[in-house]
């Protein structure tokens, strides 16, 4: 069911085959190593404390919200791209979204793929969105369409690229 699950992030894996280790949101981990094991090893899955040291379990589910969690996981374990939750309202993934040190190079209504700027995937940024974000704001998006110049033609640089990662979507025609 692409409308919940992160088939497209899967097929963007598949397809461009990043290298480093990944971080996840753990909702959607057991779906990404359904579909990309053995060829990329998730942080965690959802099994928690079935599979997971606790303490782990809690540094990573607080890496989705806070930057300190994340920025400490980042460079315990040299994670190098993220796949992140991307459900409209459902703010997951917040320090990729706020952090220039990560760059969106995938993105539909279900999940984000990020890479780590000056990482092993660097490669993949030059080509990556320059203002988007997976929880960028509508009103602040059409703001910015609105007042033109550089950043509106930034912006239909996005717009093409959402477009082409999730053609039906609502969220990538707006």
């Amino acid at each position: 069911d692409t409308s919940h699950f992160p088939e497209g992030a899967a097929r963007w894996a598949e397809t461009h085959h990043p290298d480093g280790r990944l971080w996840n949101s753990p909702p959607i981990g057991g779906y990404l190593v359904w579909r990309l094991y053995p060829a990329v090893q998730v942080l965690m899955d959802g099994r928690n404390g079935l599979a997971y040291d606790l303490d782990d379990v809690a540094r990573v589910d607080a890496s989705e919200r806070d930057p300190a969690a994340f920025a400490s996981l980042v460079q315990a374990r040299d994670l190098q791209w993220a796949i992140t939750r991307a459900f409209e309202g459902n703010p997951t993934g917040i320090p990729l979204a706020n952090s220039r040190k990560w760059a969106m190079v995938f993105l539909d209504d279900v999940s984000a793929i990020y890479v780590r700027r000056g990482g092993v995937d660097d490669r993949f940024a030059a080509d990556g969105y320059r203002i988007l974000r997976h929880l960028s704001n509508p009103g602040e998006v059409l703001d910015l369409a609105v007042h033109g110049g550089a950043s509106a033609r930034s912006l239909a640089h996005d717009g093409a690229l959402a477009a082409a990662d999730d053609p039906r979507s609502a969220k990538a025609a707006f």
